[in-house]
């Protein structure tokens, strides 16, 4: 934390204390007491100033090794405070140890029990902390069967006093039930002193103020935030409208006044609801609650917290809530109840008795007289559980007196006999030493299950980064950094141990923490399913849908005095965070298989220059002007990168039964992803299950891309599109980060609703940020463009929440596929790149140019591919005002493709030729070259617009022949009629002397034509037209042949022909139809069976169609005589590339490497395929 947030805790402190002053004197549904108030409002700033206390003072000390680092040890747990016991029967039974042993040996250890803090100011317990505890082993100094020990346990829950007020706060543990204890033997343990008590000065105690809770959490009502809700009041099935509760305090002071502290809240829309209280039959008053309102974003329960009072002289208290509903369907949940009685300090009927007292805190002396105390009586003090102390007071016949120092606060207890819980077995742990790992870069957090795929991708990025990468595991973290729990406090502990020991050496600070799998809001499984391999920090606010939120920046706020909770502080990043939303091992192989694939050779294509920008419709426009905007900041940093801009408003809007739907948009999208982006940025509504109200992309639509090996960045600004802390669901974010090899490499998107004028600032920040390289080509990897724009946005925006809920889902140190050199144009007809020339309609145009390094220097070892892109000038449409807040505006689009090849480089050189289509716009204007080249290790981007497009050559080549087509699904070897899947590519190939016209002139576009033949009496749906211009490319160095790759949509089974249509550069037209058939897609089929040659002497090849490309087919032929005797078996396993299979060749050999004899042989083959069942064949063959 800066200096000067330490000085603005001090206004935001003063900020807070004015909130919260004016909420109590404004609001009549709050307390009316004046006294009350001025108590509240004293605390909080007594409260905020030892805050800035410790935030100006606090830096924490770390051991150099972890406990666990030797030793045999063994995990306990308690679930509530109070005197425990191990005795020797217990304690052999675990197997840690054979008995007897030394009683000295024996070792204690915990880290506190109770929820983490966190604030990096509040305390905090290192490693674990030996526990003292007092060893009855007969003075022998022998731990035998028959000895026992005891030690004083805190439970998950604990009270923080409230002396200004006179009462206590309870506090819930949020992430367990139980407290964890490590017991192992060996060295010298610590012990519970004993010191002296006695005295007879200071004020006589012999009462207390006891206190107790009721608290049932069982439902969260909006799937996030801490806060759980307890029994649930209202008028409707299986509920009821009254609850009781009941406590009991022995040894109550009669007529003594009971005070309670009653937290609730209720849902009731058009009129408000109230709870009435009743105590022991009684009515003590009333909570009343206002309505909620109607819009979908207003806090969906409000709560209420009032203090009562009733006299009481029975020790059995009952407490009855009646819920009284203001409207219809209106509901109440019970919070929190917090009783307060006075008890007499008497052992009569009790075994222990926990004791303090508030009044005399300040205090040098207090005696405390305890009534009924049986001879055998102890009185520890456990304020500090670590350090109990062992009180020996003085006795006058029942009563046992102990004089006490009061100057602060303390806890005691009292306790007879020796029958005490023994605390709960978990098992024996493996010995760890996080404290004793060295400086690292990256932190990869993974449950111990999956630790295999972990290392995997470590050693990526040891070997490809060259990082020091630690893989931990999250248990280990549990028990070194949260004793047992699953806080997820102990995460950012651990990392802030790594940033505070190397806090002068920045190069030894970690860089990033990856998060290895999904979350949950309940860490206490009280859901169905819940899994939860890695914990997620939840904030405290649970019924305000726009104020709750899930965030993992929790885990990088690692400066001294920062504090989430502080709204004074602007707590920033200090290392790049992401997560891996994975809930099974199999979808974390398919991550780290695609992290793996993204940086192979092979997936350096041109796709690595694009950006597609996507925009919602309606709202005045907002979303389109959000991504117009953006859209100008990511041209104006990287020019080099190609935009695509698919505005729902630019497309033809049609209405069905389902609503209002954009088709074109969805294949236009669909067709940019099979293309391959760098980056899609969408702006707009959305969700868990789609984007647009118009179902831009939803589950069937990821399922159907078809983008391997081109995996984008995907940054959605947009509503809850991946809640990974939700085990019921699972949103289309993460589905797009973890399906097997297509979808994305990463996201950056939200868990929770946020606002569209916030979404803006932190997309713009992100892009301003990731896009722009340093001074040597380098870009930021994903992890740190997200902490630099997240950090932007916290010092430049108010909206801190809106910004928290953003995430990073995917490798944080992963860096984007940005080519890092360059590539520049030389010449244009032999004339330099840096005169002013215009290509013309109907020229044959040559290109020059060289690949360099970041100063211009060509790189005179490059040998690889350059593709270039030469457009038309910019074109400028206008969107369509499809609806009443759908206005039309003009946008700009990219110009026609003129040419899109391929070419060599050789020695760094390159060049192109290619001819000017005479569709090319007339009117002269700035044209531009898009290039993207690489080698097998590195590749380079280059953009050039220092040329003109128009005019006409004054003198053009005569040719009247349209281009040779050839056509295929998915492979160059499928056949005319043949068999395919439901998804197929189209394949073509177009040759032409002249070249390929993609300028797209009226009537002269590549248009593909799909028609179904139906064999039945109903009429055929009409034919569907497809633009793939964009789809093609010339082949290396040719300008005259070329290749188009087009994914159809998703077809039924059945029957279809395809038409192509082509013209040359000089619109000469030409066609070829393809016919074949699709098969179902739930089911695997096989057709065109053959074995070739057949008849054959020494060698046939099984060939087959069949609708599974892509898929693992698992191939088997079984080779038989007439008679059914099966001879030889032939296998094969492999993914299919494409619609046809020749992958099992035979010899004529029987299974004993035999040549089986001349004639007839029949053959089976069973082909299976995952997910699609299997199909058979039973054919013949002759050998010769």
């Amino acid at each position: 934390m800066k200096p000067t947030d330490r000085i603005a805790n001090i206004a935001g402190l003063y900020e807070m204390g004015n909130r919260v002053f004016t909420k109590l004197f404004r609001e009549k549904s709050h307390k009316t007491n004046p006294l009350e108030r001025m108590r509240t409002v004293g605390f909080l700033i007594f409260l905020g100033v030892a805050i800035l206390h410790a935030q100006l003072s606090a830096q924490r000390s770390y051991v150099s090794h972890s406990v666990l680092a030797t030793g045999t040890w063994q995990k306990l747990a308690v679930s509530q405070s109070g005197i425990h016991k191990i005795d020797g029967s217990w304690l052999q039974s675990t197997g840690l140890t054979t008995l007897p042993i030394a009683s000295g040996t024996i070792r204690l250890f915990d880290n506190g029990g109770e929820s983490l803090g966190e604030s990096n100011s509040a305390p905090y317990t290192d490693d674990l902390a030996e526990v003292a505890i007092e060893v009855f082993d007969g003075g022998d100094g022998q731990f035998n069967v028959g000895d026992y020990l005891l030690f004083y346990a805190t439970g998950p829950h604990s009270w923080t006093p409230d002396v200004p007020n006179q009462r206590f706060q309870f506090n819930k543990n949020l992430y367990t039930e139980r407290s964890h204890y490590y017991l192992t033997i060996g060295g010298v343990g610590k012990r519970i002193p004993t010191v002296n008590a006695t005295g007879n000065s200071g004020p006589i105690i012999d009462r207390f103020l006891d206190r107790q809770v009721y608290e049932l959490d069982s439902v969260n009502l909006l799937s996030s935030g801490k806060n759980w809700y307890g029994d649930e009041l209202a008028q409707a099935p299986g509920k009821s409208l009254v609850k009781t509760v009941r406590f009991s305090f022995p040894n109550l002071i009669p007529a003594s006044t009971v005070h309670l502290q009653s937290d609730v809240i209720a849902r009731s829309t058009g009129s408000g609801s109230q709870f009435e209280l009743l105590v022991n039959g009684q009515s003590v008053g009333l909570q009343s609650i206002p309505s909620i309102g109607s819009n979908l974003y207003d806090p969906y329960a409000i709560a209420r917290s009032d203090g009562f009072t009733h006299a009481l002289s029975n020790p059995d208290l009952s407490v009855q809530y009646r819920y009284q509903p203001g409207a219809f369907g209106a509901q109440g949940w019970l919070d929190r109840l917090q009783v307060f009685a006075i008890r007499s300090l008497s052992m009569n009927g009790i075994r222990s008795l926990n004791f303090w007292d508030l009044a005399t805190v300040g205090q040098s002396n207090v005696q405390f007289k305890i009534d009924a105390s049986p001879a055998d009586l102890l009185v520890w003090e456990v304020t500090h559980h670590n350090n109990v102390r062992r009180l020996n007071g003085s006795r006058s016949g029942s009563q046992y007196t102990i004089q006490v120092d009061a100057t602060e606060w303390r806890n005691y207890i009292a306790f007879t006999g020796t029958d005490f819980p023994l605390p709960q077995s978990i098992g024996k742990l493996t010995n760890q030493d996080l404290h004793g790992l060295g400086p690292t870069d990256m932190v990869i957090l993974t449950p111990n299950a999956w630790r295999n795929e972990a290392d995997r991708l470590a050693n990526l990025h040891r070997t490809r980064r060259s990082l020091r990468v630690q893989v931990i595991s999250m248990e280990q973290v549990q028990e070194e950094f949260g004793g047992g729990s699953p806080d997820p406090s102990s995460i950012r502990n651990l990392m802030k141990m790594f940033y505070d020991r190397y806090r002068a050496q920045p190069a030894d600070r970690p860089r990033y923490l990856l998060l290895l799998g999904a979350g949950s809001y309940d860490p206490k499984d009280r859901i169905r399913n819940n899994d939860r391999p890695i914990p997620t920090y939840q904030s405290k606010e649970s019924l305000d849908p726009l104020a709750t939120y899930c965030t993992d920046d929790y885990f990088g706020l690692l400066d001294d005095g920062e504090n989430i909770n502080n709204p004074a502080i602007t707590n920033l990043l200090d290392v790049g965070i992401g997560r891996v939303p994975a809930r099974s091992v199999s979808e974390v192989i398919a991550f780290v298989d695609k992290v793996e694939d993204y940086d192979d050779a092979t997936a350096r294509r041109s796709w690595r220059t694009r950006m597609s920008f996507v925009a919602d419709d309606e709202d005045g426009n907002l979303h389109l002007q959000d991504a117009e905007g953006i859209a100008a900041t990511a041209n104006q940093i990287a020019p080099w990168l190609n935009q695509e801009k698919i505005y729902l408003d630019a497309f033809r809007q049609q209405a069905g039964a389902g609503g209002t739907r954009y088709p074109e948009a969805n294949q236009a999208l669909d067709r940019q992803l099979f293309k391959g982006n760098l980056i899609v940025n969408y702006s707009g509504h959305g969700g868990r299950t789609q984007l647009a109200e118009e179902n831009l992309v939803d589950q069937a639509s990821v399922e159907s891309w078809n983008n391997e090996s081109r995996l984008p960045l995907f940054v959605v600004a947009t509503c809850d599109f991946a809640p990974y802390d939700d085990p019921a669901v699972r949103g289309l974010g993460e589905q797009i980060l973890l399906r097997p090899k297509t979808g994305g490499i990463a996201l950056m998107s939200t868990a929770r609703p946020v606002f569209a004028f916030s979404n803006r600032i932190l997309n713009e920040n992100y892009i301003r940020t990731a896009l722009q390289p340093d001074a040597n080509g380098n870009y930021l990897s994903l992890g740190e463009a997200v902490q630099r724009s997240k950090n932007l946005t916290y010092q430049s925006s108010s909206d801190v929440i809106n910004n928290r809920k953003f995430s990073l889902l995917g490798d944080p140190a992963l860096t984007l596929g940005f080519p890092k050199y360059r590539v520049n144009t030389l010449r244009i007809n032999g004339q330099s790149a840096g005169i002013l020339d215009t290509i013309k309609a109907g020229e044959t145009v040559r290109i020059e140019g060289e690949v360099t390094d970041l100063n211009g220097n060509r790189l005179s070892t490059f040998q690889g591919f350059v593709y270039p892109t030469v457009s038309d000038k910019f074109r400028r449409l206008s969107t369509l005002g499809n609806d009443p807040s759908s206005y039309p505006v003009p946008i700009d689009l990219p110009g026609a493709t003129l040419f899109s090849g391929k070419s060599t480089v050789t020695n760094g050189s390159f060049q192109f030729e290619f001819t000017v289509p005479l569709d090319s716009d007339p009117v002269v204007g700035a044209g531009r070259i898009s290039y993207y080249a690489h080698n097998d290790s590195i590749d380079a981007q280059g953009v050039f617009t220092g040329f003109r497009v128009g005019d006409r050559a004054g003198q053009i080549t005569s040719d009247r022949e349209g281009p040779g087509i050839k056509l295929w699904l998915n492979e160059e070897g499928f056949a005319e009629g043949g068999l395919t899947n439901s998804t197929p590519v189209l394949l073509a190939e177009l040759t032409d002397s002249s070249g390929i016209n993609t300028a797209g002139g009226i009537g002269h576009d590549l248009i593909a034509t799909l028609s179904r033949i139906s064999t039945s009496s109903t009429l055929n749906p009409p034919p569907s037209t497809f633009l793939l211009n964009d789809f093609y490319q010339a082949d290396a160095d040719s300008y005259k042949k070329g290749r188009i790759r087009f994914p159809l949509p998703e077809l039924e089974a059945g029957s279809y022909s395809l038409k192509l249509r082509a013209w040359d550069v000089f619109n000469n037209p030409s066609e070829k139809t393809l016919s074949f058939l699709v098969g179902e897609p739930g089911s695997l089929r096989i057709e065109r069976v053959l074995n070739y040659p057949n008849p054959f002497t020494d060698q046939t090849r099984f060939w087959f169609e069949h609708n599974a490309p892509g898929q693992t087919l698992r191939i088997s032929v079984e080779v038989m005589t007439l008679t059914g005797r099966v001879v030889r078996t032939l296998q094969s396993e492999g993914v299919a590339e494409g619609n046809f299979s020749r992958e099992l060749n035979w010899d004529g050999r029987d299974d004993q490497g035999d040549r089986l004899a001349r004639g007839v042989y029949l053959y089976r083959l069973l082909v299976r395929a995952t997910g699609k069942g299997e199909a058979r064949y039973l054919g013949k063959l002759v050998i010769l």
